[in-house]
């Protein structure tokens, strides 16, 4: 019992029975260290660390105090056999998902538990789970020695302890590969325990065996042990448990959430490749969408195959008409000539002229008969054809603003490629051609158009893009009197330029960019061909991004000052279309953004004010909106942004938040929209940027650390997208500079300030890192050029902020 608070508390002492003579330096550190590191961990299923110190005593005795759990290990809840375990099921599960929460709480803060295992679980009387023992922790980011996970020989050569739960890279001794998927490892061996009652693999044996075991032994199917055991199950157990890190679950939160879409009967990530998987899980929700997809496909495969045998057919028997008609003309052309010859043969002239007379007949018949077969299958094509743009175009902008049905939109865009490819190998006529053009250019949109919600598939858009494009430029050399062709033209050329852009290739974007302004600057001289206005709206504002990317501020003013008069000019002749008014707020939004950049913040403030009250208005009148409410949050962002820079920091923190709350409500919707997280992470370093300037270092590091975390899972997932990159390395950057400012507080503790620098040096080389990659790869712009260099004297600032900092004596050694 603890006497200042009298509560009841669990006390841990290293030297026992042997007093301090009994304790080695291995012991006592590794016994200081479990205190730092469990004094920092605050979860409600860790065991929470209150004081610590040494006995006043002879003895010495080094001791730390901690929450005391009234209850049993999870050793001696787990069941023991399969039978067991099916009853208790659905509780070991939701038991399971609570400790991964706790490990994974642990694994944010740095800290690797490396030995998991039931005996470390304690189970209080409700049910809930407590995750004990640090002393074989590893901390991220310092420079600790690395320690080898220690295991007890028995006199016949076995071994007990935690090796049962230990990884593969644990078993072959590779502490360097040692990070939180070896925690997940152990994870999965414990989910196995808890469904069928014993080990995945045998775990009995010499050292060597069971070594062996370990690294190479694929583990054993639940299922096999207990066919009630459902695949998604057994899924989340092998996932944990499979022998590459890279295969198994990335994190332990992803384990955690896969174990909770079990319990609630959702669709589990670890099959999210499967689109039709995902389907099915999802029918109940979503049925009807589902059973139109499957109409959609069939009606494609089915229709498409008949029509294109029809067109044929009618072709041919058009062609055969035609030559039956030709040579009943000759023919009868032939009996004309042998009747004058002589009066003899008169009668068999005309007996020939009347079969040829009747051939003709037959022959015109049968044109007939073919033309009108033609015609069907024509009409039919031209049904078939408004399916498919039916199926790839209004199908999915139906389905685009559903939670969850990114999976089914993905697999509508993989069938429609296989659509057009088929389609696209026989097209020869104008009308095919620009059709399959325009598919095209819609897959491309739906796979990684950065300007609207995408499957983040960027390298796959500029594909889609660049097949379009051969094809609607053969279409304009057969059609160059077609002048809306040429518009459409230079609009997938335009969009072959954003994804260029996106991917880092800026000097291919630089000439899309002015090819498709080649061709609509004389289009619009000619102010006779529909739409260009809109396409020039659009190059020019594309065009201002660009430029501001390449660091030319002034010709990124010149672009939005041209878009400007087109976007109130099309307002004023259309003041109800959503659309038109959208396009002003965007124009008077980055005209704003870029005058702030060049320092004419005052100048700067009406323009933004201008965007918010548009956005603001058409998303009030349109609430279910969500491509209003992004707009409306961008808004608050611009506004919020240009007063912090006036100083007027109330009024910029609000702008901020709301502009929060909308993005992340977007986002929630689809954590995989490109888009949506893009205006999140801007939003969350904003206002990270507003608390820092008012002196909150500690306010700011979670809002930059959420920004980090959503840019990392982004750039994972499309690795050659140079833009993911470039920001995730500029979020690293920004956490850094927390730490650095958190290691300035004198007022804190030397150890503190210790591991606020040693973070901070860990990020900035991992930075440095990066950059030096996308340098060496022509991955930079040419306004990022001097990243590298700025932050390399950051890192030279942190290295002389920790040498002032005393090193404490009791610092542990970090790995």
């Amino acid at each position: 019992e603890q006497r200042s608070t009298r509560r009841r508390v669990a006390v841990k002492v290293v030297g026992g029975e042997g007093g301090a003579n009994s304790v080695t330096s291995e012991m006592r550190r590794r016994f200081e260290r479990e205190i730092e590191v469990v004094a920092g961990l605050r979860h409600p299923h860790i065991v929470s660390v209150y004081d610590s110190g040494m006995t006043a005593d002879d003895d010495h005795l080094l001791y730390f105090v901690m929450e005391y759990i009234e209850g049993q290990a999870l050793a001696d809840v787990l069941p023991t056999s399969a039978q067991a375990a099916q009853m208790r099921r659905r509780d070991l599960m939701t038991l399971m998902a609570d400790v991964c929460d706790a490990v994974h709480h642990a694994h944010q803060r740095g800290v690797i538990h490396r030995d998991l295992k039931p005996s470390n679980i304690r189970i209080d009387r409700e049910g809930r789970p407590h995750v004990l023992d640090f002393g074989l922790a590893k901390v991220r980011g310092g420079t600790e020695a690395a320690e080898r996970l220690k295991v007890t020989r028995t006199g016949s050569g076995e071994f007990m302890g935690s090796l049962p739960w230990a990884s593969p890279e644990q078993a072959r001794g590779k502490i360097d590969e040692v990070d939180v998927r070896s925690d997940v490892y152990a994870v999965g061996v414990m989910l196995h325990q808890a469904l069928t009652g014993r080990f995945p693999y045998s775990v009995d044996g010499a050292l060597r065996d069971v070594l062996e075991t370990i690294v190479n032994v694929q583990p054993e199917h639940s299922s096999t042990i207990d066919s009630s055991i459902d695949q998604d199950l057994e899924t989340i157990v092998l996932k944990c448990l499979a022998k590459e890190p890279a295969r198994r679950y990335q994190s332990m939160g992803e384990v955690a959430a896969d174990l909770r879409h079990w319990l609630a009967g959702e669709a589990i990530q670890a099959r999210r490749d499967s689109a039709w998987y995902t389907m099915r899980k999802n029918m109940r929700r979503y049925r009807a969408a589902g059973i139109a997809a499957a109409l959609v496909v069939v009606a494609l495969a089915g229709g498409l195959a008949a029509t294109l045998w029809q067109a044929r057919e009618a072709e041919r028997q058009r062609v055969l008409a035609q030559q039956q008609s030709e040579e009943a003309i000759r023919q009868r052309q032939l009996a004309d000539d042998r009747a004058e010859d002589a009066n003899a043969q008169r009668k068999i002239a005309q007996d020939q002229t009347e079969e040829a007379n009747r051939q003709r007949k037959l022959a015109e018949d049968t044109a007939h008969e073919a033309q009108h077969q033609k015609d069907i299958a024509e009409r039919r094509f031209r049904d078939v054809r408004d399916l498919a743009h039916s199926f790839m175009f209004d199908f999915y902008d139906q389905l685009e603003p559903l939670a969850g049905s990114r999976p089914a939109r993905e697999m509508l865009v993989s069938t429609a490629l296989k659509y057009l490819e088929e389609l696209s190998s026989e097209a020869d006529e104008p009308e095919i051609l620009e059709e399959l053009a325009a598919a095209y250019q819609r897959v491309g949109d739906m796979q990684g158009n950065p300007y609207q919600a995408n499957l983040g598939d960027t390298t796959g858009a500029l594909k889609a893009y660049e097949t379009g494009l051969s094809l609607l430029r053969r279409y304009t050399t057969l059609k160059p009197e077609d002048l809306d062709g040429q518009r459409r033209l230079a609009q997938l050329i335009l969009a072959r330029g954003d994804a260029q852009m996106w991917l880092g290739a800026l000097t291919d974007t630089n000439a899309s960019y002015a090819e498709a302004k080649g061709i609509l600057e004389p289009l619009m001289a000619r102010k006779n061909v529909p739409g260009v206005r809109e396409e020039l709206l659009s190059l020019y504002v594309k065009s201002a991004d660009l430029n501001v990317r390449q660091g030319r501020s002034a010709d990124a003013e010149q672009s939005l000052r041209s878009a400007l008069p087109i976007a109130e000019e099309l307002v004023s002749e259309k003041p109800d279309d959503i659309r038109v008014q959208t396009n002003l707020s965007t124009v008077t939004g980055k005209l704003g953004n870029v005058l702030a950049d060049s320092g004419h913040i005052q100048e700067a403030l009406p323009f933004h004010r201008q965007s918010l009250n548009i956005a603001r208005a058409l998303s009030d009148a349109h609430p279910e909106s969500l491509p209003l409410k992004r707009s409306l949050s961008l808004g608050l962002n611009q506004v919020g942004g240009t007063l912090a820079s006036l100083g007027t920091t109330d009024e910029a923190m609000k702008c901020y938040e709301e502009s929060l709350k909308i993005a992340e409500e977007i986002y929630a919707a689809d954590q995989r929209n490109v888009l949506a997280a893009s205006d999140v992470t801007f939003t969350l370093n904003h206002l990270a940027l507003l608390h820092f300037n008012l002196s909150d270092p500690a306010g700011a590091l979670p809002l930059y650390a959420r920004a980090l975390e959503i840019r990392r899972r982004f750039s994972e997932n499309d690795p050659k997208n140079a833009s993911f990159r470039r920001d995730l390395a500029v979020s690293m950057y920004f956490v850094a500079e927390m730490h650095i400012a958190l290691g300035g507080d004198v007022t804190a503790s030397k150890a503190d300030r210790y591991a606020e620098f040693d973070a901070a040096r860990t990020l900035l080389a991992d930075t440095l890192a990066m950059l030096s990659d996308m340098k060496a790869h022509s991955m930079l712009t040419p306004m990022d050029e001097s990243l590298p260099a700025r932050i390399q004297e950051v890192a030279d600032r942190c290295e002389a902020k920790r040498a002032e900092v005393e090193a404490p004596a009791s610092q542990p050694v970090r790995d």
